[in-house]
This record gives structure tokens, C-alpha cells and sequence, in this order.
């Protein structure tokens, strides 16, 4: 049971933080908007599966479900400061 609630954390959560990454980087970085959407596509693209990974290799579902909200809060905080309204 705990492998299945880790995938679904990972997968899920991974998610979530690739999308956050994506959002922060189009409102955070200096360049034209187009070049900010693609660059956030591509770093979500590049933090999904690190998030998958960090779901199997920290030691306890705890510690996985922490560290995936502690980076998807700190990416919306980023993103909100950047001006990202929801």
C-alpha cells in the first residue's frame, strides 16, 4: 500500500510542482512572454521526473509528501510575488 500511495504522491505531486514551476518562470523571469511560457514548459518538463525520483528516494511517505509541498508552496509563493494572480 505505502509503494501505490508514493506513486500516486510522486505522480501527482510532481505535477503540481512542474506546473508551479512553469507558471513562476513565465511571471519571474525578464524576457518576452513568449520566451518566459517556454522556458517554464521546459523546466516543468525537467522537474517532473526529479519529483518522481525524490518520491523514491527520500525514506518515508512523510518525508515525500513534506518535500513536495514545501517546493509547490515555495513556487507559489515566487510566483505570487511575481505578480501571478490565480
Amino acid at each position: 500500500m505505502s509503494m501505490i500511495l508514493r506513486v500516486a504522491v510522486a505522480i501527482v505531486g510532481g505535477y503540481a510542482v512542474a506546473a508551479l514551476a512553469g507558471i513562476t518562470l513565465s511571471w519571474c523571469l525578464p524576457w518576452s512572454r513568449a520566451e518566459n511560457v517556454t522556458a517554464g514548459m521546459l523546466a516543468g518538463l525537467l522537474l517532473w521526473p526529479a519529483m518522481v525520483m525524490m518520491g523514491f528516494a527520500l525514506r518515508t511517505l512523510l518525508h515525500v509528501c513534506a518535500a513536495i509541498t514545501g517546493i509547490a508552496a515555495l513556487l507559489a509563493a515566487l510566483a505570487l510575488l511575481g505578480g501571478w494572480r490565480p
